[in-house]
């Protein structure tokens, strides 16, 4: 039984290590297109690839939160760092998100394509608690506020 018990534990702590690495990646993808905004690269096709990379990067971010949600008790060291590594990747996507919102507000595209996302829309929408039940991790604008919730349950 408690090899079957570890057995588990191990799986789902692969499954967590490659969300975040997914996270990361998509992270790395959505800052390198937000680099290019106000420079000569900077045309439709960017800003459609920007709208792309951003929603990607929220769906990796949001199925690895599926992920650590069930698993915020679990004691192990392997899963404590991932789910830092975790929140330190949620923490620099509401920068980028930030920083993205910024870069279109100050060179809007040219041929009227919307800005990719709004992060204040997004942050309020993930960060209000009374439109998710379970908001132990989400991304919100106070990252180290929602580390300290789930450090105390």
């Amino acid at each position: 039984m408690a090899a079957k018990l570890r057995q588990h534990s191990l799986s789902s702590v692969r499954k967590l290590q490659e969300l975040v690495n997914d996270c990361n990646a998509q992270l790395a993808s959505f800052r390198s297109v937000v680099q290019c905004i106000g420079t000569s690269a900077d045309n439709s096709q960017l800003r459609k690839d920007l709208d792309a990379s951003a929603r990607a990067c929220i769906r990796s971010c949001e199925a690895c939160t599926a992920c650590v949600l069930p698993q915020v008790r679990h004691e192990g060291v392997e899963f404590t760092r991932n789910a830092s590594q975790y929140i330190g990747c949620v923490s620099a996507i509401v920068i980028e998100m930030k920083r993205c919102e910024a870069l279109e507000a100050t060179f809007p595209a040219s041929d009227g394509i919307e800005p990719a996302i709004s992060a204040e829309n997004y942050i309020s929408q993930r960060a209000n608690p009374r439109l998710r039940k379970r908001s132990f991790l989400t991304v919100g604008p106070q990252p180290h506020a929602t580390y300290n919730a789930c450090a105390q349950n």
